[in-house]
């Protein structure tokens, strides 16, 4: 697999920021992987190709024929258009943009509030709901269980034993009722 240098690398940088200008420090920070004096190097060999020039504190392509000028940057569903080199600056030209990030932000709060709102929902109505079958259960065991009669000659073993026989049914339901919710909510 063919491995890009630091000189092919910066020139995409620049095919990518077309037509606009670069200054080492915007260079720097798309490579933060690579060192200060590599970059230095590498610019200073592409001016020295005449693929760069260099004009004050900042450089551009020689030439930027048939390289694609994206005009706009696309953020989740919308497109903000780029500020161009070529643009007059004025402070519309930044303001549009940013009123439209603005916006599908806005767009994006909204659209998550209403996802936790319906997960809040289907949490509350699991919860009645399992409120209401542990209600039922609870009910059916309260009713279901006679009153045991202790004859005065039982020993200790027989009265709990008599009570395990009675509860032990309604022990494995409450436990297999609280073994179904563990799954249920893992």
């Amino acid at each position: 697999m063919y491995k890009k240098n630091l000189s092919e690398i910066i020139i995409d940088i620049f095919k990518n920021r077309a037509p606009n200008r670069l200054s080492l420090d915007l260079i720097y920070y798309e490579l933060p992987d690579n060192e200060k004096d590599e970059i230095d190097k590498s610019v200073d060999h592409l001016v020295s190709k005449k693929i760069l020039i260099k004009e004050d504190k900042t450089y551009e392509l020689t030439s930027y024929q048939n390289i694609p000028i994206r005009e706009t940057i696309t953020i989740g569903d919308t497109e903000v258009r780029r500020i161009l080199q070529t643009d007059p600056i004025l402070p519309e030209a930044i303001n549009i943009p940013i009123e439209n990030l603005s916006v599908y932000a806005n767009s994006l709060e909204k659209r998550f509030e209403k996802i936790i709102s319906k997960k809040l929902e289907s949490y509350w109505a699991n919860i009645i709901i399992l409120f209401g079958i542990f209600i039922g259960i609870f009910s059916l065991i309260i009713t279901a269980i006679t009153k045991i009669s202790i004859d005065s000659n039982w020993g200790l073993c027989d009265i709990f034993l008599k009570n395990l026989m009675q509860v032990l049914p309604i022990s494995v339901v409450l436990i297999i009722f609280v073994v179904l919710l563990k799954l249920m909510f893992r």
